[in-house]
């Protein structure tokens, strides 16, 4: 029962600071240590939080070691982790609490974020990625609650400016207290998936790669939080070491690999071909929006596995006498999904067209940077208005007519939707009644205008 630690200087009245990576865990330790020995680095500083110091009087034997914190370099964010990211941020509102993890693809979300205001962190680790949204007036220093900090002396700097507040890891990582916070975003990394939606991110096969970490935790309270949003980051492949790809995919996890994050807690799963939205769903809409975002290359396979599900689905209903109505279906958001909507819906019995990324992708803009040149552009006449606000019916209409009507050709029972912004604004809304769509989806405070603009179509045929 000795608690051996690395503490700052101490201040006029005898406490010490655990410093910025300390706090999480050396407060609570020491409520059950016997004996009490500190070792004193004026590199530690003192920081701001709970339980985040012990006085000199309380401790049993004092040392002294001046060392810099060891800094934990970044990984470079790579054009996947870009891609990873892109379906993310836009899902990120003002005023939202983060919590993001290490790596490369966490980087690339929060580096994306700085048009965003009255954000919060509630986090596990601080990180550089913070530290830099807080200088640059992102977050607001009143709203940063954290466990520790990792990474640069940037990161051990602004933890010892007084700005976040430590705390145990205990109350941090409590799904209910970060779960009490409206507009939750959990951000992490995982290593691999099945088509149930079971999640591995700490080993690889029988050997431990990283820790458990707080995951589950933070997906619990992104569930629990009023606007709560969980993503699960993974690139679709992992290349081996004698070159060959394996999908990280999978029918079911291998021989040993740990299930960190449960399926029937997980909300979004993302690679760089998008997101699957799993949370509450049955097990053959999972495996159907899994199969979706692996990669091309082993689709097929995937396809063919996830019958096998089926089969074991219908063989439940059977057992338990009771039999669900549902409906697979796809999201159409590239040019090519809909040049190739006959053969889509050959498997799919709907389509719901994300036109916020059919407009990327058709006009070639990332929708993060086109609000530095867009109000140019409509002011020069280049654009008669914001493509990402009223739906482009010469270019991206086309594209959504074209797959409406090969869909359709395949599978005249089709049911054909549009989900985003576009699906509240008025002009937008009766061309999708135009080309025949069934419904349109949007945010909730644009339901009403979708209303009135369905209405008017209505009345105009």
């Amino acid at each position: 029962n000795t608690l051996f630690v690395e503490v700052s200087e101490p201040d006029e009245e005898g406490n010490m600071s655990y410093g910025p990576i300390g706090v999480a865990w050396d407060g609570r330790a020491a409520q059950c240590a016997t004996k009490k020995i500190v070792q004193i680095n004026k590199y530690q500083g003192h920081v701001r939080g709970v339980d985040s110091t012990i006085n000199v009087k309380d401790v049993d034997a004092i040392c002294r070691f001046d060392h810099p914190l060891p800094e934990l370099k970044q990984p470079p964010v790579s054009e996947t982790d870009k891609k990873i990211a892109s379906y993310i941020v836009p899902n990120i509102t003002d005023g939202s609490i983060l919590q993001v993890g290490l790596g490369g693809i966490a980087n690339a979300v929060a580096y994306s974020l700085e048009d965003r205001k009255h954000l919060g962190v509630h986090t596990e680790m601080l990180t550089d990625s913070m530290a830099y949204l807080y200088k640059k007036g992102v977050i607001d220093g009143d709203n940063v609650i954290a466990g520790f900090g990792l990474g640069s002396n940037e990161v051990y700097d602004w933890c010892k400016s007084g700005v976040p507040e430590l705390r145990d890891i205990g109350y941090v990582n409590n799904p209910f207290v970060a779960g009490s916070k409206d507009k939750f975003i959990s951000i992490n990394s995982c290593l691999m998936v099945d088509l149930t939606g079971q999640v591995c991110s700490e080993s690889i096969g029988h050997m431990q790669f990283s820790c458990t970490g707080g995951q589950m935790d933070y997906v619990l309270a992104a569930s629990i939080s009023k606007g709560g949003q969980s993503y699960l980051c993974l690139k679709s492949t992992l290349t081996k070491k004698d070159g060959t790809k394996q999908s990280n995919i999978v029918l079911n996890l291998p021989e040993g690999e740990v299930v960190t994050t449960p399926r029937s807690c997980v909300m979004y799963i993302v690679t760089e071909y998008g997101i699957a939205d799993l949370y509450n769903k049955p097990v053959k809409e999972r495996a159907k929006a899994l199969i979706a975002i692996a990669h091309p290359d082993f689709r097929e396979e995937l396809k063919q596995q996830a019958e096998i599900i089926n089969r074991v689905a219908a063989m439940v209903f059977e057992e338990k006498g009771v039999k669900v109505d549902y409906k697979v279906g796809t999201m159409i958001e590239i040019p090519r999904a809909a040049i190739t909507a006959d053969q889509i819906a050959e498997v799919a019995e709907f389509f719901s067209f994300g036109t916020n990324d059919l407009t990327q992708m058709t006009f070639g803009y990332s929708r993060d940077d086109a609000g530095k040149f867009l109000p140019e552009y409509i002011r020069k006449g280049i654009l008669k208005t914001d493509p990402f606000a009223v739906l482009d019916q010469e270019g991206v209409g086309r594209l959504v007519e074209m797959g409406v009507k090969l869909g359709r050709k395949t599978n005249a029972d089709l049911k054909v939707g549009i989900c985003g912004e576009h699906g509240g604004e008025p002009s937008s809304v009766i061309f999708c009644d135009s080309v025949g769509m069934n419904y349109v989806s949007c945010s909730p405070f644009r339901v009403p205008i979708a209303r009135i603009a369905a209405a008017q179509a209505a009345i105009e045929e």
